[in-house]
């Protein structure tokens, strides 16, 4: 998913656009699932409206799925060079 986002906005309004990996927009009457880690789903970052969203535990620890998921990668593995967030106020 990418993210067009402008730091000027008030808090809650700052996402200006989406779109999804296939480059198609988020379908507004959809639901969608979202993967994060536990610091996040508890509120970490300032990500309060995490909070209160429906949670399942995939009981696995972040690093669990981490060292898993690189474990299945060639060395060395590089970050990928694509661009998801896009800040437009600068």
């Amino acid at each position: 998913m990418e993210v067009w986002y402008d730091t000027g906005k008030a808090p809650g309004q700052r996402i200006t656009r989406t779109r999804l990996a296939n480059g198609q927009s988020l379908d507004k009457g959809a639901t969608y699932t979202l993967v994060v880690s536990d610091f996040m789903a508890t509120g970490g970052s300032g990500f309060g409206m995490l909070t209160r969203a429906p949670r399942e535990d995939l009981d696995v620890l972040d690093i669990d799925a981490l060292t898993r998921y690189l474990g299945v990668l060639r060395s060395p593995v590089e970050a990928p060079n694509d661009e998801r967030f896009h800040r437009t106020d600068r």
